[in-house]
């Protein structure tokens, strides 16, 4: 790819920008609105994903092969998301309490589906790829092999509904046939598996969330469990997202990182 084959921008992603950009009560707005019909963001999903597929990158997602997340010091310190990656790489295994068809394996961090070299530029506005979204965290389901696209929240970053908007539009990026054999060849440690149509997860991951009590974030959590609710329901959503679900993290005294399941919601 190059300057003469530019890398396409998709609207969800300006999308998931313009709702980072807004207050408490402006998400809290959008997000009733959503509830009572989804259709604007879904149809966003739907239409970015026929804008992606285009895409067709035969390089890795970021540069360096041996790159790894850096430790937390102390270990218990988390408050970056590579210090939750590392400890995921370490025990490779996240448990969700009484759950087991949620156990994720660990795969990646942070990765880049737009990363582009050779001088490459958004088609919209000549933007490198470094101004396009990176995936916070890249699991795969133990039970069947499927990619999991994970956004992660530490105590205040951000809300449940603004990282459930996150994660479509990540996924936005990824379920696009080009992409997803792309996640095959340069994620091997996922295993992911052979598929006709490319299937994800999504899921929002929030460490010590509400550890500290706050109204328009409880609010915003319930409205975006009810919003994860009716985009399964949707077909648009259903084909290329199998599952929407946002797990807490906890560091237990086995120094693991143990999930619970706020919520879970399965298309179909």
């Amino acid at each position: 790819m190059s300057v003469r084959n530019p890398i396409p921008r998709t609207s969800i992603q300006w999308y998931y920008k313009r709702v980072c950009g807004m207050s408490y009560a402006q998400r809290l707005e959008l997000a009733a609105d959503l509830i009572r019909d989804p259709s604007p963001l879904v149809a966003e999903f739907d239409v970015s994903v026929a804008t992606f597929a285009s895409y067709d990158n035969p390089q890795a997602f970021y540069s360096n092969p041996s790159r790894a997340p850096k430790a937390p010091e102390p270990r218990h310190e988390i408050v970056k998301t590579h210090h939750v990656a590392w400890h995921l790489r370490e025990q490779r295994v996240l448990e969700v309490h009484g759950k087991p068809a949620l156990e994720a394996r660990y795969v990646d961090y942070e990765i880049a589906p737009t990363r582009t070299t050779d001088r490459a530029v958004f088609d919209d506005d000549g933007g490198s790829w470094r101004t396009g979204l990176f995936v916070d965290l890249l699991l795969a389901s133990c039970q069947d092999g499927t990619p999991i696209v994970g956004e992660l929240k530490i105590r205040a970053d951000k809300d449940p509904f603004t990282a459930l908007v996150q994660v479509l539009a990540c996924a936005a990026h990824l379920a696009t046939p080009h992409q997803y054999e792309r996640l095959r060849r340069f994620a091997p440690s996922g295993r992911f598996v052979e598929r006709d149509r490319p299937l994800l997860d999504g899921w929002v991951l929030l460490y010590r969330f509400l550890e500290k009590p706050q109204d328009d974030l409880e609010r915003l959590d319930e409205r975006a469990e009810q919003f994860a609710a009716l985009l399964t329901e949707r077909t648009e959503i259903a084909q290329r997202l199998r599952r929407l679900a946002c797990v807490d993290l906890d560091l237990g005294d086995d120094g693991k990182l143990h999930g619970t399941c706020r919520w879970q919601h399965d298309a179909g």
